[in-house]
C-alpha cells in the first residue's frame, strides 16, 4: 500500500495527489483547530458541572489556545525532526488521549494539563504539520491550497455547533469529549496519506545563522513596535470565544439560543477572511494601515455593543465584530512580511504566534476575575474594545519609521507582495519568484 499510494507522492508539486493531500489537510484542520472556536459552549458546562470561578474555569480555554501558538517553535522542529506522517499520528494520539483523559476529571486545575496543555500542544503539532505538508506538496497553487486549509477554522463552529449542543444536552460533557475523541483518533491514521515527494529539494542560497535572525529582528524598532501591538490586539482575542455563551445565559436568554452563537460567530469570521483576502488580492488596501483600520471598527462595534440587550442584537454583533476578527487573523502574516523582510520571515511569524500565545493565556482569565468580582458581564464588551484601540494606537509608531530600511522594505516588499499576488504578473516558476525575493533582499 506505502509503495502504491508513493507512486503517485512522487508526481510534481500541484499534482492531483496534491489535492488528495491539501483535502486530508481541509479534514483534519476542520476537526482539530475548528472544535476550539466552539469551546464556548463547553465553558458553560464547565462552569456548572465542576462548580469553579469565571476566571478559574476561563483559564482552560486561554492555556488551550495560548500553549497552540507558544509551542509552535518546538512543534516545527518536532515535525522536521519526524516528518509529516509520524507528527500526524503524534498528534492525533494526543488530541484523543487529552479528550478521553480530560472526560474523567473532576477538578478545574487538573483540567489545565489534560485539556490545556495536552490538547493545546497536539493542536500546534497538528497545526504547524498542516503548513509545513502544504508547501511541500504545492508550489504554483500554494496560496490557494493554504486558503482552502485555512478556511476550514471558521467553517466548523458553522457545521459543528448544532451537533455538539445536541451531544452536550443529550449526554453531558464528559460523554461528548469521549465521542470528539473518536474523529481525532481517526487524524492519526490519516497522517497515513502524508509520503513526501522525491522532489522536494532545500531551497538554496544563502543563510545566516538562526541566532544572527533573531538578533537583526530584535534590533528592528519596528519590529519591537509591532510585538507591542499585537500582543495588546490578542488580550481580547478570546474573550468572545470562550465567554459570550454564558453572556447571553447570564443576561437571560435560553441556552438554545446562546448555544447558536458559535455558529454566527463562525460566519462571521468566513465572511470576514475571504472579503479581506480578496481585497487584498485586487490591491485596494495596504497590509499595515488595514490591520490598524479592522482594530479600530471592532473595538467601536464592541463598545455600540454594550447597549446590546436582546439576542437579535447580540447575534449582529457576533457576526459584525467576528468578521473583524476574522479578517486580523487572515492577515497576520501579511504585515510580518512587511515589517521583517522577505528574508526573515519565518523567524518573525514564529515570534509572533509565541507573543500571541501568551496575550491570550492572559486576556480572558483577566475578563472572569472582574466578572467574578464585579457581577458585571458587560464589561466583556470593554475588555474587547480598549485593547484594540491600545493596539492601533501603538502601531502609529510605524508611522514615524518613513525612512531607512523600514521605509524601503516597505514600499518594495509590498510591492514584490502585490506583484507576486497578480494573475497578469504571476512569475512562471519557483526560480523566478526566488530570484524576485533575492534582488529585493539584495536591495535594502
Amino acid at each position: 500500500m506505502v509503495r502504491f499510494l508513493q507512486k503517485y507522492a512522487d508526481q510534481a508539486k500541484d499534482s492531483g495527489y496534491s489535492w488528495i493531500i491539501c483535502l486530508v489537510c481541509v479534514l483534519i484542520n476542520f476537526f482539530v483547530n475548528g472544535f476550539t472556536h466552539t469551546i464556548g459552549l463547553l465553558f458553560t458546562y464547565l462552569l456548572e458541572d465542576i462548580g469553579s470561578t469565571r476566571a478559574k474555569t476561563s483559564l482552560v480555554a486561554s492555556i488551550l489556545t495560548s500553549v497552540t501558538y507558544i509551542a509552535s517553535p518546538l512543534s516545527c522542529l518536532i515535525v522536521k525532526r519526524l516528518g509529516s506522517r509520524k507528527s500526524a499520528f503524534v498528534s492525533g494520539v494526543l488530541l484523543s488521549l487529552s479528550c478521553i483523559t480530560s472526560s474523567f476529571v473532576k477538578r478545574i486545575e487538573v483540567l489545565y494539563v489534560t485539556f490545556g496543555l495536552l490538547y493545546g500542544f497536539g493542536n500546534s503539532l497538528m497545526m504547524n504539520m498542516l503548513f509545513i505538508v502544504l508547501f511541500q506538496y504545492f508550489e504554483k497553487k500554494s496560496a490557494i491550497a493554504c486558503g482552502l486549509v485555512a478556511a476550514a477554522v471558521p467553517l466548523s463552529p458553522i457545521a459543528l455547533t448544532k451537533p455538539m449542543t445536541y451531544l452536550l444536552e443529550k449526554f453531558g460533557w464528559r460523554i461528548m469529549l469521549r465521542i470528539l475523541a473518536i474523529p481525532l483518533a481517526f487524524v492519526a491514521f490519516l497522517g497515513f496519506v502524508f509520503l513526501l515527494p522525491k522532489v522536494i529539494r532545500p531551497t538554496q542560497g544563502t543563510e545566516r545563522n538562526v541566532r544572527q535572525r533573531f538578533e537583526i529582528l530584535f534590533k528592528r524598532p519596528e519590529f519591537i513596535i509591532w510585538l507591542v501591538g499585537i500582543f495588546i490586539a490578542r488580550l481580547g482575542g478570546d474573550i468572545m470565544t470562550i465567554h459570550q455563551t454564558q453572556f447571553c445565559i447570564e443576561l437571560g436568554i435560553s441556552w438554545e439560543k446562546a448555544a447558536m452563537l458559535p455558529l454566527y460567530m463562525g460566519i462571521g469570521n468566513t465572511v470576514g477572511r475571504l472579503a479581506l483576502g480578496q481585497l487584498l488580492h485586487v490591491r485596494i488596501l495596504h497590509p499595515i494601515s488595514t490591520y490598524q483600520t479592522i482594530m479600530v471598527l471592532g473595538g467601536v462595534t464592541a463598545l455600540v455593543a454594550v447597549l446590546s440587550s436582546t439576542y437579535t442584537h447580540i447575534v449582529i454583533f457576533s457576526i459584525v465584530y467576528m468578521a473583524f476578527d476574522g479578517s486580523i487573523q487572515g492577515l497576520d502574516a501579511v504585515p510580518v512580511s512587511v515589517i521583517s523582510g522577505l528574508g526573515m520571515f519565518e523567524e518573525a511569524f514564529g515570534i509572533t504566534l509565541l507573543i500571541q500565545g501568551i496575550s491570550r493565556l492572559i486576556g480572558p482569565p483577566i475578563l472572569g476575575l472582574i466578572v467574578d468580582k464585579t457581577g458585571n458581564y458587560r464589561l466583556l464588551f470593554y475588555t474587547i474594545a480598549i485593547p484594540s484601540f491600545l493596539a492601533a494606537i501603538a502601531l502609529l509608531g510605524l508611522r514615524f519609521i518613513n525612512s531607512g530600511p523600514f521605509a524601503k522594505r516597505e514600499k518594495g516588499h509590498y510591492d514584490a507582495f502585490q506583484h507576486m499576488s497578480s494573475e497578469r504578473e504571476k512569475p512562471s516558476s519557483a526560480n523566478e519568484k526566488q530570484s524576485m525575493l533575492v534582488q529585493y533582499e539584495s536591495s535594502i
